[in-house]
């Protein structure tokens, strides 16, 4: 399977040449598309700060295009026709919001531009079923479209601040400790919130896990937990679309204490991971 690309950031756009059966010495020749150029600009008040901005165009065909940003938030790339999905990613601390800027259907050189939701910044606290406040949890927020994303990490007391522009987010919390690592769905966050959102860890009854193979030899595994009907000719729909109320990762074959509300679940369990 023979690629070309370019290496720089307005080279030649990655590209299938094709597929060949090579048995001996062969001289190959290729036409090679120039593409078509997509430049432009996005606007966002963060460019040059300590946030670090990626900017990705996925083609519908699969193929991805990373053209870097500069300070002021222009870029250039050449890419071959098809329908991207270009979306504006973040790293760092109280970053802004990653998010889909657009969908555009590229057929010829092409001049974008757009400004960047930044978001209010949400101060909340993530807390145990006691009440008191969890440190170094990670904290995930997606839309149900999975068009706009944030993370954020609690501090000591369990407060956490991150940037969200006002829609609906499913909310992630996960943990890690020796050996496990532990992801709670929590009800979904309404933006801009009432008050001080106050995010509860699921717990109540706990779950003792081990996982082992064929030989009853206990071995890493991952284990996904789902509520409400569950049949397997629907776990696909579930594990897609619906998603796992907990996803474990047995790092180390355990046994493993996972805690969750009390409740009837589903298992799908994965010997090895999920890698």
């Amino acid at each position: 399977d023979v690629f070309a690309s370019g290496d720089t950031d307005i080279g030649l756009p990655t590209q299938d040449l094709g597929i060949m059966e090579i048995q001996q010495d062969t001289t190959l020749a290729f036409m090679v598309s120039a593409g078509v150029l997509v430049s432009g600009r996005v606007h966002s008040r963060t460019f040059g700060t300590e946030t670090r901005p990626e900017l990705t165009l996925q083609a519908a065909s699969g193929a991805f295009a990373f053209p870097d940003l500069a300070p002021d938030g222009t870029f250039s790339v050449r890419v071959t026709p098809d329908l991207y999905t270009i979306r504006l990613s973040f790293t760092g601390n109280e970053s802004p919001p990653s998010q889909v800027l657009a969908v555009v259907d590229v057929t010829q050189d092409t001049l974008l531009e757009w400004h960047a939701l930044e978001g209010d910044l949400v101060a909340g606290r993530l807390v145990d079923i006691h009440g008191d406040g969890v440190a170094g949890a990670s904290l995930s927020a997606q839309t149900v479209e999975a068009q706009i994303s944030n993370s954020s990490q609690t501090q000591a007391d369990g407060t956490f601040d991150i940037l969200l522009p006002a829609a609906t987010y499913a909310v992630r919390a996960s943990l890690a400790q020796a050996g496990l690592s532990v992801d709670w769905r929590l009800p979904d966050l309404e933006i801009p919130p009432l008050t001080p959102p106050v995010l509860v860890l699921p717990g109540g009854a706990s779950l003792l896990t081990q996982i082992s193979d064929s030989s009853d030899r206990p071995v890493p595994a991952s284990v996904e937990l789902f509520t409400g009907l569950f049949t397997l000719d629907s776990f696909l729909h579930q594990v897609i679309d619906t998603h796992a109320q907990v996803d474990a990762q047995l790092q180390t074959p355990g046994p493993h204490r996972i805690d969750l509300a009390p409740g009837r679940y589903h298992a799908l369990v994965q010997p090895g991971g999920f890698n």
